[in-house]
């Protein structure tokens, strides 16, 4: 999946440092990422490049990560930045904003990994500017990876919004779905957040009613993986049809809901990215029983 980058290793403790030349730079506008065109290729941006497109705002950069101890990640604020160095990014000729679905497909997949997690952060730190509490003005921690409010010291941190995937087996049939209104229209399995109050095994059992009118039973859980597209922590889940296999199509949420045999499930064509098709090969090629 794509938290999976071995042999290097991810690193996301808190230990902010002063960015190194190679240290790679998301910078994030209406959720699009920054790309630095080297010919046709598009790179994430090194400090350096930043430096010299940015030299007003390089004191701005926000740590974030690391892999293996080498390779640091900041992220920075394009509204500062067009303010601090008097220039609109979308006008910059050797640089171009992409879709942040780039990060689907973009390589190497352990930079990949990591724009969608900077993804996650940028969304959250553009909507807590200010306090909660108080309205007062929220800056960076110094201490922890939290903002703190100037005025009352309220502390909050990232938000992670837990969330249940199920792949339902009716003997050799897995059922599969698609969104309503959605530019995905590729096959996927019944999904949805948890809400308060409710254990991860009763969000199971109510997505699947909710969702395609069905009862499930024998929860297998499977694996996890974060995903920052939609800021979340996705747990996934195997069960097994308990009952009538008629489906109720909730239209809101699904275009399509399908029993599709095992031989016939559609082969996984981005090598494990998501959970979705991780746990969809998983059954097609009876790793699952």
């Amino acid at each position: 999946m794509i938290q999976d980058i071995a042999p290097k290793t991810f690193h996301n403790e808190f230990t902010p440092k002063a960015p190194k030349d190679t240290d790679l730079v998301f910078i994030f506008q209406k959720g699009k990422p920054l790309f630095y065109l080297d010919g046709t290729e598009k790179k994430i941006p090194t400090y350096a490049i930043i430096k010299e497109l940015f030299p007003n705002s390089i004191k701005r950069m926000v740590y974030l990560c690391s892999v293996d101890e080498v390779t640091g990640f900041f992220i920075g604020n394009s509204e500062r930045i067009e303010v601090e160095n008097n220039c609109k990014l979308t006008e910059l000729s050797n640089c171009a904003l992409e879709d942040v679905r780039i990060f689907r497909t973009y390589v190497p997949s352990w930079q990949s990994y990591m724009g969608i997690t900077a993804s996650h952060l940028y969304k959250w730190y553009k909507y807590h500017k200010y306090c909660g509490h108080c309205a007062g003005e929220m800056e960076h921690s110094k201490k922890e990876r939290a903002m703190i409010c100037t005025k009352c010291g309220f502390t909050d941190y990232p938000k992670i919004c837990p969330v249940i995937i199920v792949a339902i087996k009716n003997g050799d049939k897995l059922l599969l779905t698609k969104y309503a209104n959605r530019g995905f229209t590729r096959y996927a399995l019944v999904a949805g957040f948890c809400e308060i109050g409710e254990t991860v095994e009763e969000t199971v059992h109510r997505e699947v009613m909710e969702e395609v009118g069905i009862k499930v039973k024998n929860l297998t859980y499977y694996k996890s993986q974060p995903w920052g597209f939609s800021e979340s922590l996705i747990m996934g889940f195997f069960a097994e049809l308990d009952g009538d296999a008629d489906i109720t199509l909730d239209r809101d949420e699904l275009a399509e809901a399908v029993w599709m045999d095992r031989k016939d499930i559609p082969t996984d064509t981005e090598n494990g990215l998501s959970i979705t098709y991780t746990m969809m090969q998983a059954f097609k090629n009876g790793d699952v029983i």
